[in-house]
């Protein structure tokens, strides 16, 4: 690991050596993020030496020390510790394939965000079917592999949570500048597919269109101050496959 890390000029090296390089670079990476997850993962088990803290205090605590540690906002401390304890104590796994140099820390990140909601005993089941080939995918690849075997595995929970997911289907609008406006949306696949093919048609969704004859000031306040969400279809429209 020493070696790997010790400063190398890469003007002198041949192409080859240069691709061995990043390979090399790329393992070093890695295995610097699996030992970053322990010690994340252990930070959130021992989070305080001062025993009369109270536990939600002390959570909160150790999140704000790693935010201050590795310049971080506090819901992204929040997050990597998240992860580091999944990693740790669900997928041990993935883990030592981290470390090893044979999943990179976005392939692990895909698999806890796939899993989380899984039993230990599924987490284990879909982690062990898509390790042996995720040195050879990039990570788009893997987190259809992982996806696949999530439904394969658990296919009534798949279920249940695209339900949940289908009722929560949204749109949020977010302000920009020169009076723009970023549309967010939220829902079925083919609700979505169809949208995307109507997309330069602003007349089907007058809701979120600005004229771009208006001047900046005469864009509404819901679009500069906030965000506005669209409402649930009618319940009448439930079946109706287009909102799923």
């Amino acid at each position: 690991m020493t070696a790997m890390l010790e400063r190398v000029d890469p003007t002198a090296l041949t192409h080859e050596r240069r691709v061995d390089r990043l390979v090399e670079l790329e393992r070093a990476r890695a295995f610097l993020d699996a030992e970053q997850q322990r010690v994340l993962a252990a930070m959130d088990a021992d989070p305080t030496p001062v025993q009369t803290m109270a536990d939600v205090r002390a959570k909160q605590r150790v999140r704000e020390e790693v935010a201050c540690a590795l310049r971080l906002s506090f819901g992204v401390a929040a997050d990597r510790l998240a992860v580091a304890c999944e990693l740790v104590r669900r997928l041990p796994a993935s883990l030592r394939a981290l470390e090893q140099g044979s999943l990179t820390m976005l392939q692990a990140r895909a698999l806890v965000d796939a899993v989380l909601p899984l039993s230990d005993l599924a987490a284990d089941a879909v982690q062990a079917r898509v390790l042996p080939r995720a040195d050879q995918q990039t990570v788009g690849e893997f987190r259809r592999s992982v996806m696949r075997a999530v439904l394969s595995l658990d296919r009534d929970a798949a279920e249940t949570r695209h339900e949940r997911a289908v009722a929560d289907r949204r749109v949020d609008l977010f302000p920009g500048d020169d009076g723009m406006a970023t549309a967010w949306r939220r829902y079925g696949h083919s609700c979505a597919q169809m949208t995307r093919q109507r997309s330069w048609r602003p007349s089907t969704q007058p809701w979120c269109v600005v004229p771009t004859a208006l001047p900046i000031s005469s864009v509404p306040t819901r679009l500069s101050s906030g965000r506005a969400r669209r409402r649930t279809p009618r319940a009448s429209r439930g079946a109706d496959p287009r909102y799923r």
